[in-house]
């Protein structure tokens, strides 16, 4: 379940991350991610992508995201992002969590994440490989 929460702290928090790749948002995501079209997904593409998404997230401006800054309920998921327990996502606690899930997509190590890698672990979402920690 735990698992389940975290998913859902990245679809609520940033649609531009690993998690957001692996689980559902499939291609488009990947599009809106790959930022120089080149069928390739970057590191720095994928961070820079969740940053523009922070960003748009952090309503005050205060470098963080609160359950207050959230729609619908879904302020309670961001304790599972919130690495010391403050009661607010950082960049840099979100950005670290994106770096953890696109290294778990990024199966051969190339520092990019392809099609057939996301599609690899989407598959592999019904065995459990896709929570791996």
């Amino acid at each position: 379940m735990k698992t389940i929460r975290i998913l859902s702290v990245f679809a609520t928090v940033t649609a531009l991350t690993g998690a957001a790749l692996a689980h559902g948002a499939g291609g488009h995501m990947f599009e809106k991610m790959d930022a120089n079209s080149d069928g390739k997904v970057t590191l720095a593409e994928a961070q820079a992508g969740s940053q523009t998404r922070f960003s748009a997230l952090d309503k005050n401006k205060d470098g963080a995201i609160t359950a207050n800054e959230l729609e619908g309920g879904k302020g309670r998921m961001l304790k599972h992002a919130d690495a010391n327990n403050d009661g607010k996502v950082t960049l840099a606690e979100l950005q670290a969590v994106g770096q953890k899930w696109f290294a778990r997509i990024d199966k051969n190590n190339d520092k990019v994440i392809t099609k057939e890698e996301v599609q690899a672990l989407r598959a592999g979402h019904g065995r459990g490989d896709c929570h791996k920690s």
